[in-house]
């Protein structure tokens, strides 16, 4: 995090910047029909102005004068990826052509769309800063078993990181519309935007049953911890209005590039990503995964909890009692909510878990295993819980592809 004395520097007066804004709002925003060279110039006008603003590398606050444009670059190479489409699209199989045709435009106007640049202090380590307006990336495709539709990615700079949109078309007639659209607008950190930005859609032809998942991991100028933020859309009564289905947020790992793949199944979809373990200190990362099925616009959590046994207890542990109690046999109940509780009340009470085991989940017979853990009081003093043993072993148990906690012993 930033000292609270760290200040940005602005490269041009904050009054310039201002007239800009408003020249841009008035000349962009408007709803006049604008050739698609006059609209890609005015893309350029845009980035320009953007890139007289720069901060130092490190620095997670927006811009003021930033906010205003970044949206405006986003509805910019949205509508010239609407006209492309309408103008190309019939002509191109797989949505090379529009994209090509997108990308000829904006370099015609000297609009370069590349990779970002890893260097951030020069030669004689200096800061070199972070300046506004780089666009990273436009892709266009058309999606799997929708001859009819067809999603296209932006994706533009920010400090730290990048800011995707998703943008997703319906052939109608002669014409594409846009049917849905995910983007992150005015935020005041860098934390709001979309990076490392993934998407799926489902197979249904049925507009009634088609859905979008989306996944994102918001940028940050340190940590390798982050949070990963994942939603389940329908198409709404405006673009901008999806339906919300599910809007979840968890705790992801980014040192192992494991950033929130989507794989969409026929009934709902699963993600995956590293996080935290925390039955061993010692065993800081496993691999999570959240699976959910969708039956029309109730989502609900289906099995795998996780890949393998010792994932499963460590992702119950973590789950509200109400569902946890879904993963348990019937006559250990009473024992399992006892140690649900005690592991809950952890943040309060310290001590220290280890596996037994290596591997931590021993095989005891076809589909079981039994994990041990054992505990040890905090070095600081504090003891653990009266009656609470230094030993604990788990049963767990695989049926019909689900894990569930058999039983436990001390």
């Amino acid at each position: 995090m930033l000292s609270p004395g760290y200040m940005k520097k602005t490269t041009v007066p904050i009054a310039l910047i201002f007239l800009l804004q408003v020249g841009l709002a008035i000349a962009m925003e408007s709803g006049v029909s604008k050739t698609q060279n006059t609209e890609t110039s005015e893309i350029a006008q845009t980035v320009n102005a953007m890139r007289q603003i720069s901060t130092d590398s490190m620095e997670t606050r927006i811009p003021a004068a930033a906010k205003p444009l970044l949206t405006t670059l986003k509805h910019q190479l949205r509508d010239l990826i609407h006209k492309s489409l309408n103008a190309h699209g019939s002509k191109s199989k797989n949505m090379a052509g529009v994209q090509k045709a997108v990308l000829k435009e904006l370099k015609k106007q000297g609009v370069s769309v590349e990779e970002p640049k890893s260097v951030v202090f020069d030669k004689n380590y200096v800061d070199t800063g972070y300046v506004y307006g780089e666009i990273y990336r436009v892709a266009i495709k058309k999606l799997p078993h929708h001859p009819d539709m067809a999603a296209a990615i932006t994706t533009i700079g920010i400090c730290c990181g990048q800011d995707s949109s998703l943008y997703i078309f319906k052939k109608s007639g002669q014409q594409w519309e846009l049917i849905l659209a995910q983007e992150a607008d005015n935020y005041d950190e860098v934390s709001g935007a979309q990076g490392s930005f993934h998407y799926g859609v489902s197979q249904h032809s049925d507009m009634s049953r088609f859905f979008v998942v989306t996944s994102d991991v918001n940028p940050w100028c340190s940590s390798n911890w982050q949070s990963i933020r994942y939603r389940v859309l329908r198409v709404g009564a405006t673009p901008y209005e999806p339906k919300i289905l599910l809007q979840k947020s968890e705790t992801v790992y980014l040192g192992n590039d494991n950033l929130g793949d989507i794989t969409i199944l026929s009934d709902g979809f699963k993600i995956g990503f590293d996080s935290y373990q925390g039955l061993d200190a010692g065993v800081l990362i496993r691999k999570h995964i959240a699976a959910y099925r969708i039956d029309g616009d109730n989502v609900r959590r289906v099995p795998p909890l996780a890949k393998e046994p010792e994932g499963f207890l460590d992702e119950w542990f973590g789950l509200p009692w109400t569902e946890a109690v879904q993963w348990i046999e019937p006559s250990a109940l009473p024992e399992l909510r006892k140690w649900h509780q005690r592991f809950k009340a952890e943040r309060h009470i310290h001590f220290f878990k280890d596996f037994i085991f290596s591997p931590p989940a021993r095989k005891i017979g076809k589909g079981q295993w039994q994990i041990g853990i054992e505990f040890s009081s905090d070095p600081e003093g504090s003891k653990l819980p009266f009656g609470m043993s230094e030993s604990v072993y788990f049963t767990v148990v695989l049926k019909k592809g689900a894990y569930f906690l058999k039983s436990v012993s001390e």
